[in-house]
């Protein structure tokens, strides 16, 4: 594969009448996740390096959303801001490990809650607008409102605070590290729907 290859023409090269197709058949089964570095980059296809010993060629559908993701502080939680929050049960309260901060034109997307698959065991993603935000001691408390129903999560310190950006093919390089949301398909063949690069190196805590 020619890593050096540009990538510009990622997306429209993957309109082709066979990628269509499999995307087409993909559309009930479950997404799977793939976090990893980008190790080569061939359009339509992507390997990507999930661990030392693996990597995984994705084919990106042709209307595959890419995102950007750069790193940001307490200061971007704010009342009305939509986010998601990826959240784990502690001391029989929800707290947040990794709080995503999307941007405006990025609202609604994903929205509501439902199981995650954390590295470090099972969670909850939590997409929803900030209805309030409360101090207490160095933690910060989020109420949630979604579609349906709202949760309370309690962001301490450590928790890893991000924002996501709309990007373009262009971002989608060998060394980058993402994450991305995947659909089997026929013959084995893993199809990306989205996926999220992490700016500067970094890894996009999802």
């Amino acid at each position: 594969m020619n890593n050096r290859r540009p990538v510009a023409t990622l997306v429209a090269a993957a309109m082709m009448a066979t990628c269509v197709t499999i995307v087409s058949a993909t559309a009930s089964t479950p997404p799977r996740h793939i976090r990893g570095t980008v190790a080569a980059v061939e359009v339509p296809w992507l390997t990507v390096r999930t661990s030392p010993d693996n990597v995984d060629p994705v084919m990106l559908a042709h209307d595959a959303k890419v995102f950007t993701v750069a790193p940001a502080d307490f200061s971007a939680i704010k009342p009305g801001k939509y986010v998601g929050v990826t959240s784990v049960e502690r001391n029989g309260r929800r707290e947040a490990v990794e709080v995503h901060v999307f941007d405006e034109s990025l609202r609604g997307r994903g929205e509501g809650d439902r199981p995650w698959d954390l590295a470090s065991g099972p969670g909850r993603m939590t997409n929803a607008n900030i209805a309030r935000v409360e101090a207490v001691g160095r933690d910060r408390v989020l109420t949630l409102a979604y579609k349906g129903g709202s949760r309370t999560i309690t962001v301490p310190p450590d928790a890893t605070i991000v924002t996501i950006t709309p990007g373009t093919a262009n971002e989608i390089r060998p060394g980058e590290q993402v994450f991305i949301t995947a659909h089997g398909a026929p013959e084995g063949r893993l199809v990306g729907a989205s996926i999220a690069v992490g700016q500067n190196g970094l890894k996009p805590p999802m």
